[in-house]
């Protein structure tokens, strides 16, 4: 019998019925999360500008949440949205730590036209792409065996 195992498996479950309930409350299900987006994020109380360029400039935040749909405390804030959906009641606020395991990518930021990065598949702006491609964050990233010949200085 391997108990760590066990213990996991209880936590990953327990993590999962949490999230479930607390859906459940405001009427939605992890499948419905499937059409949200993040738009954006707050630390503090301050917007970022995901968020104003979603929203729009003189936007006001959702109310502060303490805890995340998980139970934890929420140490920064980060809002999640139907796609297309301009109305801040939408919002739902989830901690920085649930975003990371649920796999959404990061909040769209300016108005300018938006692309995947054929390097690491990151979304980013047009023209920010060259600027993008030289960060330690999309070389870290890609698959230096078969991109890095093809996505150093590549233009779109």
């Amino acid at each position: 019998m391997n108990i760590d195992k066990i213990i996991a498996n209880e936590l990953k479950s327990s993590y999962v019925y949490r999230i479930e309930n607390s859906l459940n409350k405001i009427g939605l299900t992890f499948t419905d999360l499937k059409g949200y987006l993040k738009v954006g994020s707050s630390n503090l109380g301050r917007r970022d500008s995901a968020f104003k360029s979603y929203f729009g400039e003189y936007s006001k935040l959702p109310s502060r949440a303490e805890r995340c749909l998980c139970g934890q405390g929420i140490t920064e804030q980060c809002y999640i949205c139907p796609e297309g959906s301009k109305n801040i009641d939408d919002v739902i606020i989830v901690g920085n730590r649930c975003i990371h395991k649920w796999g959404y990518d990061s909040a769209n930021r300016g108005k300018g036209e938006k692309i995947k990065c054929n390097c690491c598949g990151a979304t980013v702006n047009k023209t920010g792409i060259k600027r993008h491609q030289q960060t330690l964050k999309c070389r870290n990233l890609r698959d230096t065996a078969s991109n890095i010949s093809t996505c150093v200085g590549s233009e779109e």
